[in-house]
């Protein structure tokens, strides 16, 4: 977590205050974290807040960095980069404590908004498609805890790598331990509601695959990833064969149909699972199609991943009992 520093701050000419840390990086080899922990900072604070030039460098900091990768003499940066050396809590001088309107208004800022051809993108899409929520103010998106604490890591990291955000994360617990993934942001929302996502409730809304991702096989076997590793899974077929299956299950009946269409596009063969009236699976049996699905789309959530190298090793999928042991 980073530390707040009260200290003089230092304003830099427009994109100096970039281009100074980017000379430093590529000067002496180094990484954004490796910069950061030479002064006990965050990685986010150096790549996103200063280099990204949304905050000022509090005085010592930079100090610090240039004593220890001497590119540049002090004294050319504070008389050729740098506008004003300002006082410690400036921003409290200049305008009082901040509103929670301020804080709102400027916080808009802090989201990048990806190409929605990213495939990482796609995935997300899957992701929120299956076990996300989409409020008006933000996304949710909520595992089981600590059953699926990695992918809860792996989910953060394409958070923090499609939209520049750290997202907050809050455990919960109910009828069963679970913890959740947030980004609040309204600017992300209408964002997402412009790709074909829909806020609210996702069955009585009717939540389905994005066209723009039905019609690029590339980016569907992403989001089929996402919406396998949260609603889905590899299951063991049923007692006395040694086969498995896996099988994608939704209330919602559009987000049904564009799976089974997806799935076809992708050339699998699928099969619904229980009585028409309330079916709400579709599963892939043929162990061809689900090889090919393991080649071809794979997994991102460990559960599903342990379930596959156990099939693949010893022929059968483990129970619950029996996953959790590695998970």
């Amino acid at each position: 977590m980073s530390k707040y520093i009260i200290d003089k701050r230092l304003l830099f000419k427009k994109g100096e205050q970039a281009r100074l840390l980017l000379d430093l990086k590529q000067n002496f080899n180094l990484t954004w974290k490796g910069m950061a922990e030479s002064v006990g900072l965050s990685e986010y604070t150096i790549r996103v807040g200063w280099y990204g030039e949304r905050t000022t460098i509090p005085y010592s900091c930079l100090y610090e960095l240039i004593k220890r990768y001497p590119l540049y003499k002090w004294d050319y940066i504070t008389n050729n980069l740098i506008t004003e050396i300002l006082p410690p809590k400036w921003g409290q001088v200049k305008g009082g404590e901040a509103s929670k309107e301020t804080l709102r208004t400027a916080n808009e800022k802090y989201i990048k908004l990806p190409d929605k051809n990213n495939i990482k993108f796609a995935e997300f899409v899957g992701i929120q498609l299956g076990d996300g929520h989409l409020s008006q103010t933000g996304i949710e998106i909520t595992l089981e805890h600590p059953a699926e604490d990695d992918y809860k890591n792996y989910i953060s990291e394409l958070l923090f790598d499609l939209f520049d955000r750290k997202p907050i994360i809050r455990f919960k617990q109910s009828k069963k331990s679970v913890v959740s993934i947030i980004i609040n942001s309204k600017r992300l929302v209408k964002f997402l509601n412009d790709t074909g996502l829909m806020t609210g409730n996702k069955v009585t809304n009717g939540a389905q695959i994005p066209e723009f991702i039905l019609a690029n096989p590339t980016l569907l076997k992403w989001c089929i990833r996402g919406l396998v590793d949260t609603d889905g899974g590899v299951f063991h077929k049923q007692k006395g064969y040694s086969r498995c299956i896996i099988e994608f299950t939704s209330n919602s009946k559009p987000l049904l149909l564009t799976f089974t269409k997806a799935i076809a596009i992708l050339g699998f063969k699928s099969s619904k699972s229980g009585s028409p009236a309330s079916n709400k699976a579709v599963r892939i049996q043929g162990q061809k199609d689900v090889n090919k699905y393991f080649d071809e789309i794979g997994f991102s959530n460990k559960k599903n991943i342990t379930r596959l190298l156990y099939f693949k090793n010893l022929g059968y999928v483990p129970k619950r009992e029996e996953l959790d042991k590695y998970l």
